[in-house]
């Protein structure tokens, strides 16, 4: 599908050189990409886009699903071109991501949002700023799953699901495994990087908007996060996707992914964290002990 960019950046590289295996070069390229992109024609594609796009998604998930499509399908064909936003053609990204595109409208939609997308991202930093910049926190999604989802109605509690989903994504990675906690979830929920960012983005007051998901998994009359309201949401992406949860009975819980790693083998990791953990604070302890020893 981009064997025509590659082909010509090297054309135009080697152009210099009166050499006849220079068209050889040019085969064995062209040969060994459409090997690339014949093994992966089955692949499922997904489409990684930036956590804050999620910040609209308990009020209007269709809007936020749409968004992300357009940035994969902008991104993707942003890719094609070699990075050159002058020759972006939204059919290539359209075709690699397999999406079918009603009319060339809605491309050129999708073209002015992805590009809009991708440009605020470049820009958007957290509290720890280059250390650690919001545009390298993102999420993936299958394609398939965003078109699924993207017009059908939606209840509320499946839109929080989803967005827990999504937010428990961002938290794994590649990972395996990872300690999380509620506040960390409930955050990515609504398209922060942490509850910290969160706190310091809204100056230590929450937008009615923030308030109104945050409330619903607090409990009642107070903003102080409800253990058994989050669990029972967590929970549910079991039966959708997986995703196992186990609690260390300290602060905090372990999440990971049923196809990367078994319960009982993240048991063994949550014990063993605890050992280590013991063995860390025995030996600090045994430090502070010594001191005071010393000082008497």
């Amino acid at each position: 599908m981009f064997i025509s960019h590659y082909t010509e950046r090297i054309r135009n590289i080697i152009a210099f050189a009166d050499d006849k295996r220079c068209e050889k070069l040019l085969d064995f390229v062209k040969a060994f990409l459409i090997h690339k992109i014949m093994a992966k024609v089955n692949e499922q594609r997904y489409i990684s886009f930036p956590i804050w796009l999620l910040r609209s998604g308990h009020k209007d998930i269709n809007k936020v699903l749409n968004d992300i499509l357009a940035y994969g399908v902008y991104y993707n064909a942003l890719e094609s071109a070699l990075n050159d936003k002058s020759k972006v053609l939204m059919t290539e990204g359209a075709k690699f991501l397999k999406v079918d595109v009603k009319s060339n409208e809605q491309l050129k939609e999708w073209q002015t949002i992805g590009e809009q997308i991708y440009t605020l991202q470049k820009g958007a930093v957290t509290l720890k700023n280059k250390s650690y910049p919001i545009s390298t926190i993102k999420v993936s999604m299958l394609e398939s799953l965003i078109r699924e989802n993207r017009m059908q109605p939606k209840k509320e509690k499946q839109i929080e699901i989803i967005l827990c989903y999504l937010a428990i994504r961002s938290i794994l990675g590649k990972r395996k495994c990872i300690k999380s906690n509620n506040k960390h979830v409930l955050s990515r929920m609504l398209g922060y990087a942490s509850y910290d960012d969160l706190c310091y983005e809204t100056e230590g007051v929450f937008t009615e908007d923030i308030e109104y998901l945050w409330s619903k998994y607090c409990k009642r009359g107070t903003m102080e996060i409800s253990k058994d309201r989050m669990k029972t949401l967590i929970g549910k992406l079991y039966e959708s996707w997986r995703i196992l949860k186990v609690a260390d009975n300290t602060r905090g819980f372990y999440v990971a992914y049923e196809d990367k790693i078994s319960l009982k083998e993240l048991a063994r990791v949550v014990v063993n964290s605890k050992k280590k953990k013991a063995k860390t604070l025995d030996v600090e302890f045994k430090k502070e002990l010594e001191l005071l020893k010393r000082s008497a």
